[in-house]
């Protein structure tokens, strides 16, 4: 039974319950109350839903109480997603929990003394071995964030720029090699987007620019909290001999047609790592300044914003079928 069958327990109740201890750290019953304003009673009931679930896991209060409901509750580590990247040619995965925090990561160097077939079962190799290492896990559902499109009828990538890829069976390979298989794929862009769309203050606009490649900036726009791809814009080449002034230009571009009020930059620390100040005197040089309010920058090469956003609509899905 699905958790919105016990009619008691309304739809927002439960996924208020959920993030209160997932993402607000509450670990009581009264806790949970006093954060979401839900009565004690209908908070133990969506608890008890959760655990029997085994989402939830209850600990022992330090407290002298008698009686399940004196415990402290917590999510449930074992119970994870795995969002695994083959954009590029060095893969990787990133395992989340239940609140989002990263259990493990993997990245494999692409060896290219074998063709790319090769290269993806030996990091699936890897993939299973952890996987199958983990035995208590259990993982809900894996993204993959794939280099084109997935047709998913044909079970085939297109659009990809790798003939080798595009003539693979890919769910039939990958669930051959490991013990995973593709629940859902998406491109890396508009899984960055979606993350961005979190940190999308209300009113305001935000453009996520990608220069993974450093051959072309790839973009999506977030304006009120929604991600809209702009065909004219969403990419552009750029100038391998004057990074910044493509960027430049690029911004430019964006803000005399929208107004941007931070920009997330995300790329590969090692490939590429912008002056701030280098675009802004680009800028002023070009007197873009009398024009165009200039947003704030901002640059990640941190945990790609790719797989923080596949992790968030998992978990959103997830959460929204367990109590449907």
């Amino acid at each position: 039974m699905a958790l919105y069958g016990n009619e008691s327990l309304r739809k927002e109740n439960i996924e208020a319950v959920f993030y209160a201890v997932a993402d607000g750290k509450c670990a009581t019953r009264s806790e949970i109350s006093n954060r979401t304003g839900i009565s004690v009673v209908t908070v133990g009931k969506a608890v008890e839903e959760f655990l029997d679930r085994d989402v939830f896991i209850q600990r022992a209060s330090q407290k002298k109480t008698v009686g399940r409901h004196a415990n402290r509750v917590v999510l449930n580590r074992a119970r994870q997603f795995a969002v695994i990247d083959i954009t590029n040619k060095n893969f990787k995965a990133t395992f989340f929990d239940l609140a989002l925090n990263i259990t493990y990561r993997c990245r494999y160097d692409y060896l290219d003394d074998f063709d790319y077939a090769d290269n993806l079962c030996s990091f699936l190799n890897r993939l299973k071995a952890y996987m199958m290492d983990k035995k208590n896990n259990s993982y809900f559902a894996n993204y993959f964030i794939l280099p084109g499109l997935y047709d998913k009828k044909n079970d085939t990538i297109v659009n990809c720029g790798n003939n080798e890829l595009e003539n693979m069976h890919i769910q039939a390979y990958i669930q051959k090699r490991t013990v995973t298989t593709i629940s859902r794929a998406i491109d890396s862009t508009t899984a960055a987007a979606r993350h961005c769309q979190t940190l999308c203050p209300k009113g305001e606009n935000i453009l996520y620019i990608s220069l993974t490649d450093k051959t072309i900036i790839k973009s999506r726009v977030i304006i009120d909290g929604k991600v809209l791809k702009m065909p004219v814009l969403s990419e552009r080449k750029i100038n391998p001999d004057n990074i910044h002034l493509s960027i430049a230009n690029y911004l430019a571009d964006v803000c005399t047609v929208i107004e941007i009020s931070q920009v997330y930059i995300e790329g590969n620390k090692r490939l590429f790592e912008p002056d701030f100040d280098k675009i802004r005197a680009i800028w002023q040089d070009n007197q873009l300044v009398n024009f165009i309010n200039i947003p704030k920058l901002k640059f990640n090469y941190d945990i790609e914003f790719s797989h923080l956003g596949c992790a968030e609509i998992l978990r959103k899905s997830w959460l929204e079928k367990l109590i449907r």
